[in-house]
């Protein structure tokens, strides 16, 4: 059966603490798809907490009807519908997430990508582990993912800060976010205006509890 090892330690004023766990169980998956770069611009208009439109800059590839992540400083709002995109002027409503900052806040426009065939059941999780990671160096922007059932119900939804692993250690006793209906598909967007992040995610699972 596949095992992973979970191994966390702590050094410092001349102690080490340490913890090396090995989880086995008999399902497992593996992913690592690339995650392109957003595009920048400007939230000109705000309508409301999740409608307004977005000025991109020239040569960005947002077009009319299709499902977009806008990042700012300190938020994120996903699943946003684009409206009839005119040049770079981009109408949007119908986002979940943080309500919009005020006009005039710069913004990156990024496209979801999206991961078939996951097959997670929450309630069956023993560890899953997530990263989002660059290889240009200096780059600080976030990424988000979000879980879906069959049906494109939101099961769990993740900001993923960069370069940073996020350990769920079910089995150790963990809060489980990921609970209720199987996970089939995830979405997943970028906050870099110019940089390709690489989502690199790992579960282990009781197919047979």
């Amino acid at each position: 059966m596949p095992t992973l090892q979970y191994t966390a330690s702590v050094s410092g004023l001349g102690v080490v603490l340490s913890r090396d766990v090995p989880h086995t169980a008999d399902g497992s998956g593996f992913v690592d798809p690339t995650v392109p770069h957003g595009y920048a611009g400007t939230l000109s208009t705000r309508t409301d907490a999740n409608t307004g439109t977005v000025t991109l800059a020239g040569g960005h590839a947002i077009i009319t009807g299709e499902k977009v992540d806008i990042y700012w400083a300190g938020g994120v709002q996903y699943n946003v519908t684009v409206g009839t995109v005119a040049t770079n002027s981009m109408p949007f409503d119908l986002g979940v997430g943080a309500n919009l900052p005020i006009a005039t806040t710069a913004v990156v426009v990024s496209k979801r990508i999206e991961i078939d065939n996951l097959g997670i059941d929450g309630d069956n999780l023993s560890l899953l582990a997530i990263k989002q990671e660059f290889t240009t160096a200096g780059i600080t922007d976030a990424s988000h993912i979000d879980f879906q059932d069959v049906s494109s119900a939101v099961v769990a939804q993740l900001d993923l800060a960069v370069n940073t692993t996020q350990i769920y250690d079910i089995a150790g006793g963990v809060t489980n976010p990921f609970t209720g209906n199987p996970i089939t598909k995830a979405f997943c967007s970028n906050g870099s205006p110019t940089a390709d992040a690489q989502l690199k995610l790992v579960w282990l699972q009781d197919t047979t509890p």
